[in-house]
């Protein structure tokens, strides 16, 4: 399988890898929250909320609980403790929270609603459930159809799940609207590559390259790519300028052990009378 050489996590569809170890994700103790005055208006709260939320996400968390229940935040309260919850690690609760503000709130733009399926998306993402990520950019979609970041999104959604042709309709929208974005050129590749498309994958990762030399993204996928075809000295460069553009990352990560399996393979195959190195072989 060419799985044994692993392409980059966004744009191999493997987002999944957790932040941190299960156990670094235990509930956080929050702070009880202190009825206190409220004279400031409801924005100047919200972004001082979203403020401690995002540095000190407990204290947010028991800011936008009390400015909930005492000083009838609403829905901006809300989407304060969601984002704290977010900040905490509680994906899944954070997910719902982004949910209900994102069902809820129907008296904001449609854009800002969509935004906030996008982020209880993102939570589901991180809690290792790509379905329901799939099902909040669904909602999301209805409200901004055109919206080719949403489509990137949904897309990487579907590719996780496996559902690749999905994932393809989606980033050729995605494209149409934004033909540029390199992101949604490399997904393609990868999802191309795993409906045995490789030489569309190809072209679409090189046309990624030649417009943004720097995507280390871009690199991990065409090295899987060239490894694919047999081209294992092309495969080593791409992997090397991988690391070397986003070193300590996940894509690098990925660039390393692909590198080290393709040193494993190499020196497991037997050298020919001449002297010379032989190509390792790459199962399909």
């Amino acid at each position: 399988m060419i799985g044994r050489f692993a392409a980059t996590a966004a744009l191999a569809f493997g987002l999944l890898a957790p932040l941190a170890p299960a156990s670094a994700q235990r509930r956080t103790q929050i702070p009880q929250p202190q009825p206190q005055p409220q004279a400031e208006s409801p924005l100047v709260l919200y972004e001082r909320c979203m403020e401690l939320a995002r540095a000190e996400p407990a204290q947010g968390y028991a800011q936008a609980f009390q400015w909930r229940s005492h000083g009838g935040g609403g829905y901006a309260a809300e989407h304060c403790e969601a984002v704290a919850l977010f900040n905490l690690r509680q994906f899944e609760e954070a997910a719902k929270r982004f949910h209900e503000v994102a069902m809820g709130s129907t008296t904001e733009t449609s854009s800002l609603r969509a935004q906030a399926f996008d982020q209880a998306a993102q939570a589901w993402f991180l809690d290792q459930k790509p379905e329901r990520a799939r099902a909040e950019f669904d909602e999301a979609l209805k409200l901004e159809p055109k919206d080719a970041s949403l489509l990137v999104g949904r897309a990487q959604a579907e590719g996780i799940s496996h559902d690749y042709w999905a994932a393809l309709d989606d980033l050729n929208a995605a494209l149409d609207i934004d033909p540029k974005r390199t992101d949604a050129m490399v997904l393609r590749a990868a999802a191309y590559r795993h409906v045995d498309a490789a030489d569309l994958a190809l072209d679409d990762v090189n046309r990624a390259i030649a417009a943004q030399p720097q995507f280390s993204d871009a690199y991990l996928e065409r090295g899987t790519l060239l490894a694919m075809k047999g081209d294992y000295e092309g495969a080593r460069a791409d992997w090397s300028k991988a690391q070397e553009l986003s070193p300590n990352s996940y894509v690098a990560q990925q660039a390393k052990a692909n590198l080290a399996q393709l040193d494993k393979l190499a020196g497991q195959t037997p050298q020919p009378a001449s002297g010379k190195s032989a190509k390792p072989p790459l199962k399909r």
